[in-house]
């Protein structure tokens, strides 16, 4: 019972949802490491030394923003969440 907005923008995939009235709900885009901050890039290298960052889902809520990142290394793939100070995996893959 809503709406759903996909974009493009600077190179970003969007996704955008509102209800019926047209209340903004979410924002949900999707990038690679380049477009990650600076400080969330940073805790979450500094938590998993030997793995890759190789997506980012980003997460804009009415009061707050998280962040599920996907990381790699030569065996896994996980998905970290970041939301705050808080850093934990929500899925681990073996290759």
């Amino acid at each position: 019972d809503g709406y759903r907005v996909k974009f493009l923008q600077n190179g970003v995939y969007n996704m955008a949802d509102y209800n019926a009235k047209g209340k903004w709900l979410r924002t949900i885009r999707y990038y690679d490491e380049q477009g990650l901050p600076k400080d969330i890039r940073n805790a979450v290298r500094h938590e998993f030394l030997d793995f890759n960052i190789f997506l980012v889902m980003e997460m804009n809520l009415p009061q707050s923003i998280i962040y599920l990142v996907k990381i790699e290394d030569k065996t896994s793939w996980k998905t970290v969440r970041v939301s705050g100070d808080d850093i934990d995996v929500v899925e681990s893959f073996t290759k």
